[in-house]
């Protein structure tokens, strides 16, 4: 019942071993990560990682194995993972450790941030054409389009800061 339960939820999930070898691997996962789930079972969890992760990844593996306690999404730094085409994707992971007759196995529950990541980049572009858009509009109203001298407007508001600083310092204006 528990692999059909994996095996069909809709988020991408994988069980591995405390070795980090993978023994369940959902239809989810193997449209995220690329690979049919017989090329995955049996392999090392770090095959999804970026190859300068991999012996970093075998440590904290190791560790979590030591002290196995389940870590919600959320509560970790976004990750990366690798599709089997060598693009990357990032990635959150919850963890879930289950102990079984055979030993400790970690249930993953993996989160494709991908479009995430997309929106955000579209925020901050937006945001910064944004900006512009408002820093041009400061000066097309404190300068005049005909002259380029600053406006009566943008006059009265220098004048009023100068004012307060000469207040401020009990210097003459």
């Amino acid at each position: 019942m528990f692999q059909v339960a994996l095996e069909s939820a809709p988020t991408p999930m994988i069980a591995v071993r405390a070795d980090g070898s993978l023994i369940l691997v959902n239809q989810a996962a193997e449209r995220l990560f690329g690979y049919e789930s017989h090329e995955m079972l049996g392999r090392s969890v770090e095959m999804f990682l970026p190859e300068g992760l991999r012996l970093s990844h075998e440590h904290h593996r190791a560790e979590f194995v030591e002290d196995p306690s389940a870590r919600p999404m959320g509560s970790q730094r976004d990750l990366q993972a690798i599709r089997r085409d060598g693009s990357p994707i990032p990635i959150e992971i919850g963890l879930s450790p289950v102990t079984t007759s055979a030993g400790l196995v970690t249930i993953c529950s993996i989160v494709d941030l991908t479009r995430r990541k997309e929106e955000e980049d579209d925020l901050l572009q937006l945001a910064a054409r944004l900006r512009r858009k408002n820093e041009r509009l400061l000066e097309l109203v404190s300068t005049d389009g005909l002259t380029s001298l600053k406006s009566r407007g943008a006059f009265m508001d220098h004048l009023g800061a100068q004012i307060e600083i000469s207040f401020r310092h009990a210097r003459p204006l």
